[in-house]
């Protein structure tokens, strides 16, 4: 307990509120800041279901040529999409004889841990929708185009954004940074393939004036510190072993000398070899988080509570109401290894 002293009733609940909360908003803020190229955070939601709309592609000029004064006319679709509202939260409860006696240990390390496992929450369902894995949600939401987050078909069985195999790109593996490189490189001219529904490239700009973050599994990180980090990459000698990357002579590492920014996420919530492109500065979120209600505390202690009176069980809770969803997912690819 801080400063070695006992703390009870109200006094205790503030105390363990207290601990919980500086744990979390640190958490929560590293949470924010690892996500955001990735989704959009805290759209409030004034319903338990939201309905959001979105018009698709504007028309685009056309010439009309002299004699012909009646300007070309043409209209523009819309699509809708709902996203549910669902409540997360938990109870830290404990008798008072017990916490008086010293038998549920330190409330206050629990509140910690709490704090912290509250604060991953977003990462958590991010990356059910990234691994294609529901848990935390009762199913995973389609994007507005009736196609998964990632996926080689739209709604319509059509190539997604025009490209075969949509935003799914076929990889080479992860034995050696080369094939890293030679993938990422693959995968982001991919995205500079997508089209927009009039059939005109969605991203204009040079691919490689973006910054990209990429989240792969843990197990890979050397090689992929090798593939976006280091100054010089080896080569492989013909004919050795191709999955020793320090066999041939050290060459100027590509990824670097294009320029291109690259943000690399490793994390062990990715158990196999499949990595993931988010684009940086995309006007549009693949994924987003909505906030129904805030994070909100209650406690019950026998200074304010009937039934921790009479039963001798107290307990401090926190709850929250959240949404996630899939916008139209033109800023990620999926490298399918």
């Amino acid at each position: 307990m801080p400063g070695g002293m006992l703390m009870t009733g109200s006094t205790l609940a503030a105390g363990i509120r207290e601990d919980f909360e500086r744990t979390y908003f640190p958490e929560f803020d590293g949470v924010q800041e690892f996500l955001t190229d990735a989704m959009q955070m805290d759209v409030p939601f004034n319903h338990r279901t939201e309905t959001f709309g979105l018009h698709e592609t504007a028309p685009y000029p056309e010439r009309f040529d002299e004699g012909n004064e009646t300007i070309p006319m043409e209209g523009t679709g819309d699509k809708s999409f709902t996203v549910t509202v669902y409540d997360y939260g938990k109870r830290i409860n404990w008798r008072k004889k017990d916490r008086e006696d010293n038998k549920v240990g330190s409330l206050t390390a629990v509140a910690e841990g709490l704090g912290k496992h509250f604060a991953s929450l977003d990462t958590r369902i991010f990356f059910e929708f990234v691994t294609g894995s529901a848990s935390l949600l009762p199913a995973l939401a389609n994007a507005p185009d009736a196609a998964a987050l990632y996926s080689a078909t739209d709604g319509d069985s059509a190539a997604r954004f025009g490209r075969t195999g949509g935003n799914i790109y076929t990889g080479t593996g992860v034995a050696t940074s080369a094939a890293v490189q030679t993938d990422f490189l693959g995968a982001i001219a991919g995205m500079g393939l997508f089209q927009d529904i009039k059939g005109q490239p969605y991203w204009e700009a040079n691919v490689l004036n973006e910054a990209y973050t990429i989240f792969f599994g843990l197990a890979n990180l050397e090689v992929f510190n090798q593939a976006f980090k280091a100054m010089t990459v080896h080569s492989v000698s013909t004919g050795t072993d191709t999955t020793d990357p320090g066999t041939g002579a050290g060459v100027s590492n590509v990824i670097l000398a294009t320029g291109v920014q690259v943000k690399i996420a490793p994390t062990s919530r990715i158990t196999d070899n499949d990595w993931f492109i988010f684009r940086g500065g995309a006007p549009v979120k693949p994924l987003f988080m909505g906030v129904r209600r805030g994070l909100t505390s209650a406690a019950a202690t026998e200074d304010n509570s009937d039934e921790a009176r009479t039963s001798g069980k107290e307990y401090i809770q926190w709850t929250t109401r959240k949404a996630f969803g899939v916008n139209v997912p033109f800023a990620t690819m999926k490298v399918n290894n």
